[in-house]
């Protein structure tokens, strides 16, 4: 049971930190940014926590591992399913595809 409340303080303390620093590289945005990612998850998991009887504390951090994962995956920058190589072997695949359909 420690080992559990000790997951969700990590969470909580870094999920906001991690997924502002994927969004911008300057210290004084990630800090606004965090905390704008924390307030959003802090309210968002707490009416999910009340509507699906579920813990707090749990619901916020779902919330929070659902924000970085989608900015894990779709930033602009450096996004695994935004990359450019990502792109040209998605445009092969899809290229492929049309050749077989006709």
């Amino acid at each position: 049971m420690q080992a559990v409340g000790v997951l969700l303080v990590v969470s909580l303390l870094i999920g906001q930190s991690i997924t502002a620093y994927l969004l911008v590289k300057e210290l004084h945005q990630m800090m606004g940014l965090g905390a704008i990612v924390g307030v959003i998850s802090s309210v968002s998991g707490m009416y999910i926590s009340y509507y699906l009887n579920v813990p707090f504390g749990a619901a916020i951090v779902l919330v929070v591992t659902g924000l970085f994962v989608v900015a894990l995956l779709f930033i602009p920058s450096q996004g695994i399913l935004t990359r450019p190589e990502m792109m040209s072997r998605r445009s092969k695949i899809f290229q492929q595809l049309k050749q077989l359909r006709r």
